[in-house]
C-alpha cells in the first residue's frame, strides 16, 4: 500500500515516521511519504499521473478546501464542512473529513 501526506509546507510532518514505524512494527505492508504541493492545479496534475500507484493521501493545508471542491461528488462529508483531509484512490475515489468524524463522536 502506498500512502502520502500532501500539502505545503510539509517537511515538518511526522506522519511518515509514525505510519512507517507502525507498519514495520505490526507487519503492515505500506509505505508512507510526504509530498510538497501547494496548489490544486499541481495536485490534480500529480494525482492524474499517479492515481493508479497511490492508495490514498492525507490532505493538509492549503489543499483541504480545494480538494473538497474538486471531488465533492465523491464525498459523504456534510455540506457545511467543505473541507477534506483524506482522499482514497482505490478502488474508487472517495474523500473524507476524519477530523469531523472524530469531533462528532
Amino acid at each position: 500500500m502506498l500512502l502520502s501526506v500532501v500539502g505545503y509546507p510539509i517537511a515538518h510532518s511526522l506522519s511518515p515516521e509514525l505510519f512507517n514505524y507502525f507498519s514495520t512494527k505490526y507487519h503492515i505492508p505500506l509505505h508512507y511519504s510526504r509530498i510538497a504541493i501547494n496548489n490544486i492545479d499541481d495536485f490534480i496534475k500529480y494525482f492524474d499521473k499517479n492515481k493508479n500507484i497511490f492508495d490514498g493521501f492525507n490532505i493538509t493545508y492549503p489543499l483541504k478546501n480545494e480538494i473538497y471542491s474538486t471531488w465533492q461528488q465523491h464525498s459523504d462529508i456534510p455540506s457545511g464542512i467543505k473541507s477534506c483531509n483524506t482522499l482514497i484512490c482505490k478502488p474508487n475515489i472517495r474523500i473524507y473529513n476524519t477530523d469531523y468524524l472524530a469531533f462528532r463522536h
